[in-house]
């Protein structure tokens, strides 16, 4: 499950209530959810037995080159 918006600018807006979305995508048997970096200090909330069932990924907060 991929979570953010993109804008024209090439910037990501700031995902509102992250832990909500990580409980949504447990419950829709999600295995790996993709968020923005700035998400993972909010991500803490999420209870550890929850944690456990997904594999979460971040992106990074400047584009890479290609």
């Amino acid at each position: 499950m991929i979570v953010g918006a993109l804008n024209l600018g090439g910037t990501v807006e700031t995902v509102p209530n992250p832990v909500s979305i990580a409980e949504l995508a447990i419950d829709k048997h999600a295995q790996t959810l993709l968020m923005h970096v700035r998400a993972r200090k909010q991500l803490v909330d999420l209870p550890d037995n929850l944690a456990a069932k997904l594999r979460m990924s971040s992106t990074p907060t400047r584009p890479m080159p290609c």
